[in-house]
């Protein structure tokens, strides 16, 4: 039997970690432009990963902004 392969984490759960890091770092919280542009990503990836963090309640969004929970 082949040894199991561990699964590549999706592009998306790929960027919560920096996403995480920025947020965190930010006294007045970030945008969704800011955070995108930060991280060098998509603004629509960059979306998904924040709603994930959001789920998780590493995160809560207040406005526009994102801030740490």
């Amino acid at each position: 039997m082949p040894p199991a392969r561990a699964a590549a984490p999706s592009p998306v759960e790929a960027l919560c970690g920096p996403l995480l890091a920025e947020i965190r770092v930010a006294i007045r919280g970030r945008s969704l432009g800011e955070l995108a542009t930060g991280i060098r990503s998509s603004p629509e990836q960059a979306s998904d990963a924040l709603a994930l963090l959001v789920a998780r309640g590493s995160i809560v969004r207040r406005g526009n902004k994102y801030f740490a929970a």
